[in-house]
C-alpha cells in the first residue's frame, strides 16, 4: 500500500516533468536561449533518471551487473539534472550578477563530488539509502531546490507590488509563485525521505503516513511544473479575472 501510494506520484511527476521537458527542448531549439535549455535538460535528466532507476531495479535479479549500470546511468542523469537546474536559475534569475554565476558553479561541483564520492565510497548512488556520502549528496540537491524557491518567491513579491500599479502581467506574476511552489515541493520530498531514512531506517520507505505525504509532494509539485511553464487556457483566464476581482473587493471594503 505504501510503495503503491508513493510509486503512482513519482510516475505522475514523470510524466508531466517529461512532457514539460520536451516542451522546453522544442522551445529551446527555435529560441537558441539557455535558460528554455537548461530547464528542459533538467525535466528530461529526472525523467531519465527515474526511468532507468526502475529498469535497475526490474532486472536486478536475472542481470545484476546490467542492473548495477543501469543504477550509474540513472545517479548520472540526476547528478547532471541538478547541474542544469543550477546553471539555469543563474541564468534566469541573476544572469549578470557575479556571485549568483560562483554559486551555481559551486553547487554544481558540490554536487557532482557528493556523486563520486559515493560511488567511490559505496559503489552505487541509491537514494534511500542514509550514510554520510548520501546525505551530503542530498543536502547540494536541497540547497539548489532552496535556492530556486527564494529567487522564484522572491520574484513573485516583486511582480505583485508592480502589478498592484498595472505594470506587471498576472499570470506571469502567479507562475513565478507556482515555480516557487514546485521547488518547495521538490526540497521537502527530498528532506522528507532523508528524515524517515535516518529516523526509521528502512521501514520509513514503508511507513504509511510518511509515503503519503511524500506522494501528496509529488502531485502537487507535478501540477506547479505544469502550470508554471504551459498553463492551460482556463487556468489563464482564472487567474487573468483574479486581479480584478480583488480590485473589486477592496473598493467595496
Amino acid at each position: 500500500m505504501a510503495y503503491s501510494i508513493q510509486l503512482t506520484g513519482i510516475l505522475v511527476s514523470v510524466v508531466v516533468s517529461a512532457w514539460v521537458g520536451v516542451r522546453l527542448l522544442v522551445l529551446a531549439r527555435r529560441t537558441r536561449q539557455m535558460p528554455e535549455l537548461a530547464m528542459g535538460f533538467y525535466c528530461t535528466g529526472v525523467t531519465l533518471s527515474a526511468a532507468l532507476y526502475l529498469t535497475a531495479g526490474l532486472s536486478a535479479d536475472r542481470n545484476f551487473e546490467l542492473a548495477r549500470w543501469f543504477t550509474h546511468a540513472g545517479s548520472a542523469a540526476l547528478c547532471l539534472s541538478a547541474c542544469a537546474l543550477a546553471l539555469g536559475l543563474q541564468r534566469i534569475y541573476r544572469a549578470r550578477v557575479a556571485w549568483a554565476s560562483w554559486l551555481s558553479v559551486a553547487l554544481c561541483a558540490w554536487i557532482v563530488s557528493g556523486w563520486a564520492w559515493i560511488l567511490v565510497a559505496e559503489g552505487a548512488v541509491l537514494p534511500g539509502r542514509v550514510t554520510v556520502p548520501n546525505v551530503v549528496y542530498t543536502i547540494a540537491r536541497v540547497s539548489i531546490y532552496v535556492w530556486g524557491a527564494i529567487e522564484a518567491l522572491r520574484y513573485h513579491l516583486l511582480m505583485r507590488r508592480r502589478l498592484k500599479l498595472g505594470l506587471a502581467d498576472p499570470i506571469v506574476a502567479h507562475r513565478m509563485l507556482l515555480w516557487g511552489a514546485f521547488m518547495v515541493c521538490m526540497a521537502s520530498f527530498a528532506l522528507l525521505m532523508l528524515v524517515l531514512g535516518i529516523v526509521m531506517g528502512p521501514e520509513g520507505a514503508r511507513w504509511l503516513p510518511g509515503t503519503s505525504v511524500a506522494a501528496a509532494l509529488m502531485f502537487v509539485g507535478a501540477f506547479c511544473l505544469w502550470c508554471s511553464f504551459f498553463p492551460p487556457a482556463f487556468y489563464q483566464r482564472w487567474i487573468a479575472r483574479r486581479p480584478r476581482s480583488e480590485a473589486s473587493l477592496e473598493a467595496a471594503a
